[in-house]
């Protein structure tokens, strides 16, 4: 994503043409052993032999542009085109994808107050 245009362009595709990857926080002290034995328990009890494509990853993005959505997932486009202008009027360009940081339950919260940290990387 490098501008208004490019953003809007994104929050216009089909949700089923995204690529995305689904992450979640690990305490520092789990290392490739402890995953390693996991998803080997995991099989073992009968998983989806996806649970073999999890696997653990450093995100280290420096500087974002980051911002509270709160509201259903299908409006986060407003506010991605919020952060593209106020990175645009910082003069800063996007480098590398957006991530969500999910902080409402959707079986449990209804749509209108989901909430929703949004964080661009930017440089």
């Amino acid at each position: 994503m490098g501008g208004d245009k490019e953003g809007q362009d994104f929050v216009a595709q089909p949700r089923d043409t995204w690529s995305w990857k689904l992450i979640i926080r690990v305490p520092d002290f789990i290392v490739a052993k402890d995953l390693k034995e996991t998803v080997a328990t995991l099989k073992e009890k009968g998983k989806p032999p996806e649970v073999a494509n999890v696997k653990l990853e450093t995100l280290d993005e420096g500087q974002c542009v980051q911002m509270l959505h709160v509201g259903p997932y299908s409006k986060e486009g407003e506010t991605i085109s919020q952060m593209l202008a106020l990175a645009q009027e910082k003069r800063l360009s996007c480098r590398g994808c957006h991530h969500e940081i999910y902080l409402s339950d959707p079986r449990r919260v209804p749509p209108q107050r989901l909430r929703t940290i949004l964080r661009l990387p930017v440089a």
